[in-house]
């Protein structure tokens, strides 16, 4: 017969797994989210047409191929981040939990760096 004490334990574990598949899933997802919201430029939406001119320069067509903003960005910085952190979040999936989940994550994250350049 089962002691009431080993029950007990068996359900604890689960809830322990359980807790820590929702924290490990909940940041790896939260950075692929965040690494797909803060793709491209911060200006991506606007129509170089509604730009003004830079001052000293009279308006002309030329003048819309001029870099919207400086290259010295901190949005490339944010995203190495975010893919640091997702990286070593799927570290700790692959040594944590399945080798079936492994897999998921690692090809998920694959596609999404693909897909979002």
């Amino acid at each position: 017969m089962v002691s009431p004490q080993t029950a007990y334990d068996v359900i604890n574990m689960k809830i322990k797994s359980v807790l820590l598949r929702v924290f490990l899933y909940g940041i790896y997802f939260f950075c692929l989210l965040m690494y797909v919201l803060f793709q491209g430029s911060e200006y991506d939406w606007m129509d170089p047409s509604m730009l003004a001119s830079p001052p000293g320069l009279a308006p002309s067509p030329d003048n819309l191929s001029l870099p919207i903003q400086d290259e010295s960005n901190n949005r490339a910085v944010f995203r190495g981040l975010i893919v640091t952190i997702a990286v070593v979040v799927q570290m700790a999936i692959c040594f944590s939990l399945s080798r079936k989940e492994a897999i998921i994550t690692v090809t998920l994250l694959g596609v999404t760096l693909l897909l979002f350049k």
